[in-house]
């Protein structure tokens, strides 16, 4: 910082009189200040151009910096610093549908492999996601600017279903446009999944036999999942 002290004419001279002063800077309070990008070392009140923050306390803390000369003249200025909480990444399992716990934020349902690894699934952004395959699931969550992920939920089975599947018809398999499905009980929903978990067609014919439409889909396999009643089952089928 630079202060001039004066500036002195006299006739046609003039003395300018400037100095450089060394200035020492300090924060404060102390609270949860480091002075090292990995919070390890503690900000002790010393003289630091630089410090860091690192709370787990959620509210907002103001903080002063002080820049002192060797004149004693000081300046200071303050900053606010507001601490979230992080989203609730809790994960609940209701038949085959995983929920997590938080609402109202941004959702991207990913796989979990070994490594680890975190493959997004296509799609799955909603709060909740309806599982196909057996696997392990996290969900990554972002509100108020944070973003975490959840602990991996591992699903080892899938609901089990009355279904009367010596009632149930579906053929052919594989199709290439029309997959007719028959039952005994009237069919009130038909939802049609790719195997990254993705809806990708959903019916609700409210009849014991069902013309699907697959033509419009890509060459693939999908589950789809016939629902009568209380009771559902699934059903893998290739489309050509």
């Amino acid at each position: 910082m630079n202060f001039e002290d004066h500036c002195i004419k006299r006739l046609n001279t003039t003395f300018d009189w400037v100095s450089s002063q060394p200035t020492t800077i300090t924060w404060a309070p102390l609270t949860d200040l480091y002075t090292d990008a990995a919070a390890t070392i503690p900000y002790t009140g010393t003289n630091a151009t630089t410090v860091y923050v690192k709370s787990s306390t959620i509210g907002t803390q103001t903080y002063t910096v002080t820049s002192t000369a060797a004149t004693t003249c000081f300046t200071t200025a303050t900053v606010d610093v507001e601490v979230s909480a992080l989203p609730d990444t809790t994960i609940s399992r209701l038949d085959d549908t995983l929920t997590v716990a938080e609402a109202g934020a941004t959702y991207q349902w990913v796989t979990c492999d070994a490594g680890p690894v975190y493959t997004p699934i296509g799609g799955a952004t909603s709060q909740s996601y309806l599982v196909t395959a057996i696997g392990s699931y996290a969900v990554e969550v972002t509100k108020n600017g944070c973003t975490t992920r959840s602990a991996c939920f591992d699903v080892t089975t899938l609901g089990t279903s009355s279904f009367d599947m010596n009632a149930l018809t579906v053929y052919p398999n594989p199709v290439v446009d029309i997959l007719s499905i028959r039952y005994n009980e009237e069919i009130t929903a038909i939802n049609v999944y790719d195997l990254s978990g993705r809806l990708v067609k959903q019916i609700t014919p409210n009849q014991t036999e069902v013309e699907v439409n697959m033509s419009e889909l890509a060459a693939a396999m999908y589950i789809v999942k016939v629902n009568a009643g209380e009771s559902q089952t699934e059903i893998k089928v290739i489309k050509k």
